[in-house]
């Protein structure tokens, strides 16, 4: 037993001496060999690092621009904000009020001053800075974006920066918003559309609410007229925009409208389908005939090709757009729906004695019926069948021009139809109510005749579609704590694998 004992001491020893020699074989090699050749390892790790930070710093000073990922590029500057930016010569401050510095909306409006050096972008901190806070009427504790110039200044909302589409999807309206804002600012002139009220059931509260909404993107101002009250169309009246009449001009609005058109005043009319033929329009007519335009006929515009309506209904149809400088923009899209459109009767024969020049805007497909039955029914006898005008632009020479001067024109755009840009509600899904003025391009054909008629150079069209945009992706904490890991902890780890293999390397030699 004794023995055995000392069999087992001995072999303890035996095994702690190998240990021992290993260990100080292995002290050796790093004093001997690894230290010199290790220090030059780990140096050009730390040059390697050093580096890295030096990129990452470096990155950060010029201050690229983030990647935009979203296929219809929501954060990205389009070129239409560029062009209407690049030739400001004023200065232009966006301040921001409780936003951080990663908040898409400030990385966006970065954007800005690389596109125009003269617009620049400041943070503020309203709880700090009273002053700025109750100078522009915010709440210190509500986010906000500030634009201004010199004295000029327009103040945007949280709430002002997102709309919400037919399918209740939160749509971003950033750039609309601060672009439309600079503009805003910096013009001097900001045209002024009129609605004309009295005559039509729609107003900004029911039925182009919408509409109005659309409008505040633009750059102009808007507002309502009644010729009763003021005897007249505002001086300052850039549009005037008319909309289905369902009752006859008075006396006083026949007299104030043509004195409107006599100063080379310019009209939108939307005129939806006659279904009562036992009002006279005598001088609703009176006006329309200044441009070469007949009396609406009582009836309906009805689609045969089911492939050219909407809904399956023949009464809600897509008519062809074409290719003009006011509907450029449509044409190249996916076009526009009528609803419960009217034919427009122009009298061609007598456009050049009243020095009108006509352009065909829209028109119907040549399986279109023009019915006096509401029931959406076609007799192909009695029917009028063809390719109707339903959109046209109208230019009345006034005065002709004297030496260098340019003619004095009143221009009207005409549609057969006004529905296509109100509330009108064609039909609901789970997510919500899809109106006529949010569905193909019926806004952008409103508001795009309303820019061409203020002859602004400073309207915008900005109105992307934003139903492929990819929804913002925000990480849980555990992805957060995985891209940690994977931006810091795997680098480290495989700095640490190939010191661990070059030493295995080595001690192999």
């Amino acid at each position: 037993m004794k023995k055995k004992t000392e069999k087992n001491e001995t072999a303890l020893k035996k095994t702690n001496a190998n240990k021992e020699k290993k260990t100080s074989k292995f002290l050796r090699f790093i004093k001997q060999k690894w230290l010199i050749k290790g220090t030059t390892t780990i140096l050009l790790i730390a040059i390697l690092i050093a580096i890295f930070i030096l990129i990452n710093w470096g990155v950060k000073k010029l201050n690229l621009t983030a990647i935009d990922c979203t296929t219809s590029k929501d954060y990205t500057l389009t070129d239409q904000s560029k062009d209407r930016i690049k030739d400001i010569d004023k200065e232009v401050k966006i301040y921001f009020s409780g936003y951080e510095e990663d908040n898409v909306s400030y990385t966006l409006s970065q954007q800005y001053h690389k596109a125009n050096p003269k617009i620049k972008i400041e943070m503020v901190d309203a709880n700090k800075d009273l002053e700025f806070a109750k100078k522009y009427g915010i709440n210190a504790d509500e986010p906000a974006i500030v634009v201004t110039c010199g004295d000029i200044s327009r103040t945007l909302l949280s709430y002002d920066l997102y709309s919400y589409d037919s399918n209740y999807n939160e749509v971003d309206l950033t750039e609309q918003k601060v672009t439309s804002a600079i503009l805003n600012v910096v013009s001097k002139d900001i045209p002024k559309v009129y609605f004309l009220e009295g005559f039509s059931k729609a107003t900004f509260e029911n039925g182009l609410y919408y509409l109005s909404q659309y409008l505040k993107d633009e750059v102009l101002t808007y507002d309502t007229v009644n010729t009763l009250k003021t005897g007249k169309v505002p001086d300052d009246c850039d549009t005037l925009v008319i909309m289905t009449p369902e009752k006859d001009f008075d006396n006083v609005t026949t007299k104030a409208i043509k004195d409107y058109i006599n100063k080379g005043g310019n009209i939108l009319w939307l005129n939806s389908a006659i279904i009562d033929n036992s009002i006279k329009y005598d001088n609703v007519n009176k006006i329309l005939a200044l441009y070469g335009v007949k009396p609406f006929d009582v009836g309906l515009l009805y689609e045969t090709n089911q492939s050219n309506t909407i809904l399956s209904y023949p009464g809600y149809f897509i008519p062809e757009v074409q290719s003009t400088d006011v509907t450029k923009d449509i044409y190249e899209g996916q076009g526009v729906a009528f609803i419960q459109g009217t034919k427009i009767n122009i009298n061609t024969d007598k456009l050049e004695k009243l020095k009108v020049e006509k352009t065909d805007l829209i028109l119907t497909s040549d399986t279109t019926y023009f019915t006096k039955d509401l029931s959406g029914k076609t007799d192909k006898k009695k029917d009028e069948k063809g390719s109707f005008t339903v959109g046209a632009q109208l230019v009345k020479t006034i005065k002709e021009a004297e030496n260098e001067e340019e003619n004095l024109t009143s221009t009207m755009i005409i549609y057969g139809d006004s529905e296509f840009m109100t509330d009108t509600a064609l039909t609901y899904t789970q997510s919500g109510t899809v109106y006529a003025v949010q569905v193909f391009n019926n806004a952008d054909l409103a508001l795009n005749s309303i820019g061409s008629l203020t002859k602004n150079d400073v309207n915008i069209t900005i109105r992307r579609d934003y139903s492929d945009s990819e929804t913002d992706f925000t990480p849980t904490d555990g992805e957060v704590n995985i891209i940690i890991k994977i931006i810091f902890i795997v680098p480290v780890a495989i700095i640490a694998l190939g010191i661990i293999v070059w030493i295995v390397r080595k001690n192999k030699k």
